[in-house]
């Protein structure tokens, strides 16, 4: 049995979405239990549109299956999917934790969100910068995004509005 705590459901997700193109159909056959038809579909669909990584998504998603069972494979999957391309509009409340699995967080005060935070006081404290005036610099520089909105206004409060699934 793999423990979750040594190598997270996410960080074994993202191992096998990063296999080599040249691989997956070989690991696609060794690893999981799709038919051989299924797979020669993946690999046609994998050489057609090479991007989309629909083969390594399969096999990522097949063996976390496997070994954490399909609410995990689910969760992780749309975590993934949440910070590669797709944002923060289809997932739920319950991939919450395995996107934590995969960035830092930080817990911002229920209080402090009702009254309006800063966004230079929030990336202060939570040290993802290390100054106002830089945290100033990354807003102006249309680096700072809230929910996949670009925060462009540095006097813009955060507010209870913004915490995700009501979680503040």
């Amino acid at each position: 049995l793999l423990d979750p705590a040594m190598t997270t459901p996410y960080e074994m997700y993202q191992y096998w979405i990063n296999t080599d193109d040249r691989d997956v159909g070989h690991y696609l056959k060794v690893f999981t239990f799709l038919s051989l038809d299924e797979i020669a579909a993946l690999e046609a669909a994998q050489a057609e549109q090479p991007a989309s990584r629909v083969a390594q998504r399969t096999l990522a998603w097949e063996i976390t299956r496997l070994v954490h069972g399909q609410a995990v494979a689910d969760g992780v999957a749309a975590a993934s999917d949440a910070l590669f391309g797709a944002g923060v509009a289809n997932l739920a409340a319950a991939n919450l934790p395995y996107l934590a699995q995969a960035v830092p967080t930080s817990i911002l005060a229920a209080s402090a969100l009702a009254a309006g935070l800063s966004p230079l006081d929030a990336l202060v404290m939570t040290g993802a910068q290390p100054s106002k005036g830089a945290a100033r610099r990354l807003i102006q520089q249309g680096g700072l995004y809230v929910n996949d909105e670009r925060w462009s206004d540095p006097e813009r409060p955060i507010t209870r509005e913004q915490a995700l699934f009501g979680r503040a």
